[in-house]
């Protein structure tokens, strides 16, 4: 499967699956993508810390939701890995998106990663964000 470049001014979704994101990582964010001609959308999720996660299950999943509906979204980008995305796999709910539009917002920042078309600095919460494992 290959994937096209996200053309200049597409939107990248910005979520929160598992752990908390810190302040100043979350607003380092939208500059980063804005630098090679994206937008980016956050959503409310990434702002929240509930213990070790950013926010309580039902709020992270429906972020996630919430961005695979969103049909402006041309990739997700996802602030942390961890357990907490792992607790929220069996609640997902795909059955109203094509799996190829799935497919496409898992792969492309990983894709764009790979191809240096996404700041090196990759942006995150510790080390650098994740691509969507959903």
């Amino acid at each position: 499967m290959s994937f096209k470049t996200l053309p200049p001014g597409a939107v990248i979704g910005v979520i929160a699956p598992a752990g908390p994101t810190q302040p100043d990582s979350l607003a380092a964010v939208p500059a980063l993508y804005e630098r090679f001609g994206y937008r980016v959308r956050v959503f409310p999720g990434c702002r929240l810390r509930t213990d070790y996660l950013a926010g309580d299950d039902d709020a992270r999943l429906a972020d996630i939701h919430a961005a695979l509906a969103d049909d402006e979204l041309a990739a997700i980008h996802c602030m942390r890995g961890g357990y907490g995305a792992m607790r929220l796999l069996d609640r997902i709910d795909t059955s109203g998106y094509p799996a190829y539009q799935q497919a496409a917002k898992q792969l492309r920042v990983r894709w764009l990663l790979r191809r240096g078309q996404v700041p090196p600095e990759r942006p995150g919460g510790q080390q650098g964000g994740d691509a969507c494992q959903y």
